[in-house]
């Protein structure tokens, strides 16, 4: 059977409470081997067992969220087995069943996400252009940055602008203005929420900036492993990331986003008629 076929049996049989796991690698753009699956689950579990230690009221959910890697059949009664598996006979149905394969991109079985006509229509038609919008609101952790930059005024939670004279030095040795600073709170597909302060705005900037650096300092636990990033602090999970164009890209929830934006722009709108109207009065 083909390894993809084991990747995607295993993620569908995880339990419920796996449930943000499995929709994160479910819409994963690269396909994952069975030794990368393996490492997630294992990094996983293992995010789960240090939230039992902290809290230990948690017990019964995160008992019934393990996940056991089992070899073989003799592990599971060494004494029975005796070194020899079990022969199954050609009238044994189980042998024959097969595994129902359905595309994480339509919903519709009988193929893989990366054989999906869908995905490929998006690829040739609209895709370049939604993915190079999406560039601009993307979140990235910069190993080399030493404070959190932020692009768009619309992500911070409060604001507090600051007065013409300080600016930043970029990587490049040019420098762009800081018209602002304070707190920006991101939230993770995962659900989670992190609030980090002493944002910089800096609006001539490419990108929004996270600083590995600033992150370890407040205490938050980063692990690179597969091109997979983990985020958690005190062994509480926060959200992932991934390898994209040779950094770090946060799986962020946009939607708020869009609809800070659109609030905004309202906003906007109705200051704009009111002073219209003023001057006409």
């Amino acid at each position: 059977m083909d390894e993809a076929i084991y990747v995607v049996v295993i993620i569908d049989k995880l339990p419920p409470s796996w449930k943000d796991f499995k929709h994160n690698l479910k819409h994963n753009k690269e396909e994952l081997t069975l030794t990368q699956l393996g490492s997630h689950l294992r990094i996983e579990e293992s995010i789960r067992t240090q939230e039992l230690v902290n809290n230990p009221k948690c017990k019964k959910q995160v008992g019934s969220s393990s996940v056991n890697m089992v070899e073989g059949e003799s592990s599971k009664n060494p004494k029975k087995s005796n070194g020899k598996r079990k022969f199954k006979g050609k009238d044994d149905k189980s042998s024959n069943k097969k595994a129902k394969l359905v595309c994480w991109n339509c919903n519709k079985p009988g193929h893989f996400k990366k054989d999906c006509r869908l995905r490929k229509v998006n690829k040739d038609g609209a895709g370049p252009t939604f993915y190079v919008q999406d560039d601009k609101v993307a979140w990235w952790v910069d190993s080399r940055a030493t404070s959190h930059v932020c692009k768009d005024l619309y992500w911070f939670k409060d604001f507090q602008p600051i007065e013409d004279g300080f600016f930043m030095k970029m990587g490049n040795v040019a420098t762009e203005p800081i018209k602002g600073t304070r707190s920006v709170l991101l939230t993770f597909t995962s659900g989670k929420c992190l609030c980090l302060n002493n944002f910089l705005y800096v609006p001539g900037i490419r990108k929004n900036l996270v600083s590995e650096i600033v992150l370890n300092n407040c205490g938050n636990k980063q692990v690179l492993e597969s091109d997979k990033y983990i985020l958690s602090r005190h062994g509480s999970f926060i959200g992932f990331g991934y390898i994209c164009n040779g950094m770090i890209r946060l799986n962020i929830n946009y939607l708020l986003v869009i609809i800070l934006f659109v609030w905004l722009l309202v906003v906007l709108a109705i200051i704009f008629i009111n002073l219209n109207y003023g001057m006409l009065d």
